[in-house]
């Protein structure tokens, strides 16, 4: 199954399970931002040379 991650599935479906006390120190960029950065880099993976 294929779900498109908008910003509204990422704020309805998947920020709702994170409460305040998860979610540490205030960001400047919306955790629905993060949340898609975060699911790109694992659907696109990364070069050997980015982890060392």
């Amino acid at each position: 199954m294929y779900v498109k991650l908008s910003k509204k599935f990422i704020t309805n479906h998947l920020l709702i399970h994170l409460t305040p006390s998860h979610l540490g120190r205030n960001t400047k960029v919306p955790l629905w931002r993060i949340v898609k950065a975060i699911i790109y880099r694992l659907k696109t993976g990364c070069q050997w040379r980015e982890n060392q």
